[in-house]
């Protein structure tokens, strides 16, 4: 999300605490539909209602959903400030999570719910894809985001165009 926001907005994540706060509760509503997810539990009653109604990694992993949300932060952003960076970072966040789902064994229902029965998958041999019950294989990973993201900040902090121009 930092990588990506220089790149293409110019905004730079680190340099303030609410915007690393949007990423990250951005990065984990989609989660919001299941239970055991670290947002899931705060938002318990949501959380199950919402299972209930419409299984994970529908509703709230959906590109229709992601947009509604996008014009419901960008109109309570436009209320406070003209700038729209949190509707940004917000969208950013939000859909690498489902970007992200799609690496794993059961995909995601990114149209629903226009096309309920269709599943969006980044790989297409199932022995490839990350099993969300492999705690090794998540490990992994996340070292692996880890490391990138680290390796990324000088990228994030002066920008990816300013960072691109001084190398070459």
């Amino acid at each position: 999300t930092g990588s990506s926001a220089s790149l293409f907005f110019g905004i730079n994540i680190l340099e303030s605490l609410p915007l690393l706060g949007v990423t990250a509760v951005a990065s984990l509503l989609p989660d919001v539909d299941h239970t055991q997810s670290i947002i899931g539990k705060i938002l318990r009653p949501i959380s199950k209602w919402t299972n209930r109604r419409f299984g994970h990694r529908t509703l709230t992993h959906g590109l229709p959903f992601l947009i509604m949300l996008l014009l419901l932060v960008s109109s309570i952003e436009s209320f406070y400030s003209v700038n729209y960076t949190f509707t940004k970072v917000f969208g950013l966040a939000y859909w690498f999570h489902i970007f992200l789902d799609m690496f794993t064994v059961s995909g995601v229902k990114l149209m629903y719910p226009l096309q309920k029965d269709k599943t969006f998958v980044m790989i297409g041999r199932k022995d490839l894809r990350i099993r969300t019950d492999d705690y090794r294989a998540e490990a992994v990973a996340m070292f692996i985001f880890i490391i990138l993201g680290i390796s990324l900040i000088p990228l994030m902090q002066n920008g990816f165009w300013t960072t691109y121009n001084s190398f070459f």
